[in-house]
C-alpha cells in the first residue's frame, strides 16, 4: 500500500512537472511520442449472439422479437406490451445444431450456453489442432486460440474475449461461451430458450481480425490508464467495469461531445484522476487487459454510465456493485 502511495505521488509530482499543456489536455504516448487527435472507437461489433426468450417466437426465422447481444445495425427488441420472461428450465446441456442437423451438446454453466471449442471449430468445417491440459489449452488452424483455467478471459488471433463464468478445461475439452466463440468465427448462434437449443442456421467463418490492427493505440493507452488510475486495486472484473463505463457513455450519446475514450475521460469534472494528475500512471497488464476486454464491447455492468464508492440514490439506479464500486444508470 505504501510503495502504491509513493507511485501515485510521482505521478501526480509528474504531471504538475508536465504543466499546463498536459493538464489542458495534449495527448501523450509512450515513449514521448505524440498519437494523432483521438480516433473514434470501434463500431460495435455486430450481432453474433441471440437470444429467443420464454413466450416468444421459436424460430429465428421470425424474429423481430428477439434480445441480441451485442446490439447490431438491425435494431431487434421486445414489443412494449411483452413482459420479461422467466427461465424456469434447469438443464445442464442442450444440443448444438449447425444447418439443421445436431452435432453436440452445451453445457449451461452459470445460466449461460458454452461449448467446446474444439467440437465448435469442427463442426463449422474447420480443421483445427488443439492441445488441452487441466490448466491450458491450445487451439491452431484457422483461429489461434490460447485459453488458462478459471480465468475469466480467453485470447483469440490476439484479442481478449470475455469468458462470463470462467474457462473450464475438464476431459480434453475447452469449454468457453459460445457467445465468445461465435464471436471468434464470424458466425451468429441463436440461443433458443423455447425450444432449448443453440443453433447456428450459416455456417460460414468469418475469423476475427488480428489484435494488432483491431485495437485503436490511442483508445487502447488512455482506457488503460483511466483504469488503472480509478479501480487498480480491484480484481480484473471490476477493471473491466471501469471500462464499460467510459464505452457506454461513447455508445449512450446523451453525453455531450463525449465521442470517443479520450473525451470521455477528460470531459470537465468527470473524472478525479484527471484532475489530480493519477491519469498518467503506467498501467500494468491488468489495466490493459481490461481496456482491451472492455473496447471488445463485452459489459459486466449491464449498461453503467456512472461508477463510485457509493450509491448517489435518488435519480440514480444502481445495477450492480462489484467490489468497492457501485454501477449506474440515471434513473
Amino acid at each position: 500500500m505504501k510503495g502504491r502511495i509513493l507511485e501515485k505521488a510521482a505521478a501526480v509530482v509528474c504531471a504538475l512537472v508536465m504543466g499546463v499543456g498536459v493538464m489542458s489536455g495534449a495527448v501523450l504516448a509512450k515513449d514521448g511520442e505524440i498519437p494523432e487527435t483521438p480516433a473514434a472507437s470501434p463500431e460495435p461489433p455486430e450481432a453474433t449472439f441471440v437470444v429467443v426468450d420464454l413466450d416468444l417466437p421459436a424460430s429465428p426465422a421470425d424474429a423481430g422479437i428477439a434480445d441480441v447481444l451485442p446490439a447490431s445495425d438491425t435494431e431487434l427488441s421486445l414489443p412494449e406490451t411483452a413482459s420479461p420472461a422467466e427461465v424456469t428450465d434447469n438443464r445442464s446441456s442442450v444440443p448444438l445444431l449447425v444447418a439443421g442437423e445436431t452435432v453436440a451438446a452445451c453445457p449451461i454453466i452459470g445460466g449461460i450456453p458454452y461449448a467446446d471449442a474444439a467440437t465448435f471449430c469442427r463442426a463449422l468445417g474447420l480443421d483445427i489442432s488443439t492441445s488441452v491440459t487441466d490448466e491450458s489449452a491450445t487451439l491452431s488452424g484457422a483461429i489461434e486460440l490460447t485459453a488458462h483455467a478459471d480465468d475469466i478471459w480467453f485470447r483469440c488471433n490476439g484479442r481478449c474475449l470475455l469468458a462470463e463464468n470462467g474457462v473450464r478445461l475438464q476431459n480434453g475439452q475447452a469449454l468457453l461461451p459460445v457467445r465468445a466463440l461465435t464471436k471468434c468465427l464470424g458466425v451468429t448462434a441463436y440461443w433458443d430458450r423455447v425450444q432449448w437449443t443453440v443453433s447456428i442456421d450459416d455456417p460460414t467463418v468469418i475469423p476475427l481480425e488480428s489484435g494488432d490492427t483491431f485495437y485503436d493505440e490511442t483508445d487502447l493507452y488512455w482506457l488503460s490508464r483511466a483504469i488503472y488510475a480509478e479501480a487498480g486495486s480491484q480484481s480484473l472484473r471490476g477493471q473491466i467495469a471501469v471500462g464499460n463505463v467510459v464505452m457506454n457513455r461513447i455508445a449512450d450519446g446523451s453525453f455531450a461531445e463525449q465521442n470517443n475514450v479520450y473525451d470521455v475521460i477528460f470531459a470537465k469534472n468527470q473524472f478525479e484522476v484527471v484532475s489530480n494528475g493519477m491519469i498518467y500512471m503506467e498501467p500494468d497488464n491488468t489495466a490493459i487487459l481490461a481496456a482491451k476486454i472492455a473496447l471488445e464491447g463485452f459489459d459486466v455492468t449491464g449498461g453503467a454510465t456512472y461508477f463510485a464508492t457509493f450509491d448517489f440514490g435518488e435519480g440514480y439506479e444502481c445495477l450492480t456493485w462489484i467490489e468497492d464500486h457501485c454501477f449506474m444508470v440515471e434513473a
